[in-house]
């Protein structure tokens, strides 16, 4: 079973796209992780997972950092191949938890390098009871003939990634913000320059970033065992 994630990928562009400057070493985001396979429009097979991303470095327009993911109904972490992973501007990136404030569709690509759209605001809520965040904005991708669709919903201040979701017609799955270990209550981003490097302020606690959501499918069953997910992507949760 797929079970497929923030596997994003930077968008060429003469404006390169920018690492808001509260990606800084030592933050932790976590998330709610569902998928679910589909079967005459019902899902099946479900699993559920909470992912935890911590950043260890920061160099020009490299992120690096870990990932845990932990089995909230069996209580047990999954093992990974590897729990280190990186992310660079303009090539293929893994555990993405931002995009540019100033340029969000320039910043990503869909999980095949599809193109985004912005979508404009659009209201965010947990379905596991994360926090409220406030003033977000959605990226979408949609294919007709395939029926694929990406949606990805972003604060559009701080560009905190607080919810996704993957939907095809055998595989659905979708990620939702739980909580950050940086205050971004008053991050702004710089009008110019690399947001990397300028604006440090504002790295404490969870205040302001007002964000939990997406509307999960009602009925998911969370059924099958968190390590199918690892078996399914050959060790890659995120």
């Amino acid at each position: 079973m797929r079970f497929s994630v923030l596997f994003l990928f930077l968008l060429p562009s003469l404006a390169a796209a920018l690492i808001p400057s509260w990606v800084q070493p030592g933050v932790t985001v976590v998330y709610d992780g569902v998928s679910s396979g589909v079967q005459d429009g019902q899902p099946v097979n479900g699993v559920q997972a909470l992912i935890t991303l911590r950043v260890t470095g920061v160099s020009g327009n490299t992120v690096r950092g870990t990932v845990e993911v932990f089995n909230p109904t069996l209580g047990l972490p999954v093992q990974l191949p590897s729990n280190e992973w990186s992310c660079t501007d303009g090539q293929v990136c893994s555990s993405r938890f931002w995009v540019d404030p100033a340029n969000p569709a320039g910043s990503v690509k869909g999980p095949n390098g599809e193109p985004y759209t912005e979508g404009g605001p659009v209201p965010y809520t947990s379905p596991f009871g994360g926090p409220a965040v406030s003033g977000t904005n959605v990226l979408y991708y949609q294919n007709p003939d395939s029926h694929v669709e990406y949606h990805m919903t972003y604060q559009a201040r701080t560009g905190l990634v607080v919810a996704y979701a993957e939907v095809y017609p055998s595989q659905r799955t979708y990620y939702y913000f739980r909580s950050i270990s940086a205050d971004l209550s008053g991050y702004q981003p710089p009008a110019t320059g690399n947001n990397n490097q300028a604006n440090q302020g504002g790295n404490n606690g969870t205040g302001g970033t007002g964000a939990t959501g997406g509307a999960c499918p009602a009925g998911f069953a969370l059924l099958a065992p968190l390590a199918l997910i690892a078996i399914a992507r050959g060790g890659k949760i995120w």
